[in-house]
């Protein structure tokens, strides 16, 4: 069976460099599908002393299982991702199929994206219209 992108989502992508080519870095899909089957789609990354961070979501180590140290969300980085491409790449193990995140920790990443003064404008409009729907 084909997999099918889904909201709180995780998934490892390579991100490996010459000193540690079997780096992944932890993506999270936010959105579920909208009509042109788009995900909002964002990363997570480890927080280094003396060097910047984005401060509106930090996530510590131990939130999700693959976060071991603290972290934060990469808002300038946020980008929609068609979910045929997400299928294709995970379905061809290019990307790994990770545990989901918690709706306590969705609901936080999520908070930021109007925050955070480096999430893309396109991005906020794209939430805005696409954002999940508040239960009844």
């Amino acid at each position: 069976m084909p997999y099918q992108p889904s909201r709180k989502a995780t998934l490892l992508i390579p991100s490996g460099s010459g000193g540690k080519p079997e780096g992944k870095h932890l993506h999270v899909i936010l959105t579920d599908a909208c009509k042109d089957d788009l995900h909002l789609f964002g990363s997570i990354a480890s927080i280094y002393p003396d060097q910047f961070h984005d401060p509106t979501c930090i996530i510590k180590a131990g939130e999700h299982k693959f976060i071991k140290h603290d972290s934060y969300f990469v808002y300038r980085r946020l980008v929609t991702v068609g979910g045929n491409h997400l299928t294709v790449c995970v379905d061809g193990w290019v990307y790994l199929k990770n545990d989901p995140i918690t709706d306590a920790l969705y609901n936080h990443i999520c908070d930021g994206i109007d925050k955070s003064e480096f999430t893309p404008r396109g991005i906020i409009s794209y939430w805005t219209k696409n954002k999940p729907k508040p239960p009844k």
